[in-house]
């Protein structure tokens, strides 16, 4: 099942009546993100008071151009609705509301303290490298990183928050049982729903026809065992005999 909010993006969905939770993102297009990915708890915090996940996150999908924002969660079906309305309330807060100082450090601290375990081994150092060459960032970029991140003010994660993030142009995207929250989904007025079910499970059988041709393909005249099994008509002979009758003769 999906929805947009009023005014927002065409909704794409997914729904299946076998999922005892509903897994959920809402995301949006942006421009040309920074060199590195940039992953909040603008949606964790809430989600995580609450006790609907233990998962929620938000973040950029960079590329060379322009790559998606999405922001995602899995829950417990019975809170989908306000895990959605805690999303979007999230996303607008952001824009709205400069981040804490005690936030904004927290966050700064964590990625410059991460930074080195980047390059323990060679495959990491080497994507690093062809990074640059694929987002054409200047060669002194991984060199610029920390003190780049140590310089981020409360004013420019505002800033970026009100340029690259933009809950107007979102789509929601929910995955789980539309029977348990589609209607409270609609009755929310956060735009319109489209519902996309699965088949359900196959229970059919073999097609007609079908069994007869799936036999054994290791026995038979032409399979690779021919010749292989247990001999039932054994020829007797006593070898040990007729040395013994030699060698009487012999003496």
């Amino acid at each position: 099942m999906a929805g947009a909010r009023q005014n927002r993006a065409l909704p794409r969905a997914r729904s299946s009546t076998r999922a005892p939770f509903a897994s959920g993102s809402c995301g949006s297009s942006t421009g040309r993100a920074p060199s590195r990915p940039r992953s909040g708890s603008a949606t964790s915090g809430r989600h995580g008071e609450k006790g609907y996940t233990y998962g929620a996150g938000a973040g950029f999908d960079l590329r060379r151009g322009a790559g998606p924002f999405n922001a995602r969660a899995a829950v417990n079906t019975e809170v989908t609705l306000p895990a959605v309305q805690d999303f979007l309330a999230e996303l607008d807060r952001i824009r709205d509301v400069p981040v804490e100082a005690s936030e904004l450090r927290a966050a700064r601290d964590f990625l410059v303290g991460v930074f080195p375990l980047r390059f323990e081994t060679p495959g990491p150092i080497v994507g690093s490298l062809a990074g640059l060459i694929v987002h054409d960032l200047p060669d002194d970029e991984l060199a610029r990183y920390r003190p780049a991140i140590e310089a981020v003010t409360i004013d420019a994660v505002l800033t970026a928050a009100r340029t690259h993030i933009t809950p107007e142009q979102m789509a929601i995207v929910l995955v789980g049982d539309a029977d348990a929250f589609g209607a409270a989904l609609e009755s929310a007025g956060l735009g319109p729903v489209t519902i996309e079910r699965d088949d359900g499970p196959v229970v059919q059988g073999r097609e007609a026809g079908v069994a007869a041709a799936l036999g054994p393909v290791d026995s038979g005249p032409a399979g690779p065992t021919e010749g292989a099994e247990e001999p039932t008509d054994v020829e007797t002979s006593e070898p040990a005999a007729d040395h013994r009758a030699e060698t009487d003769d012999a003496r």
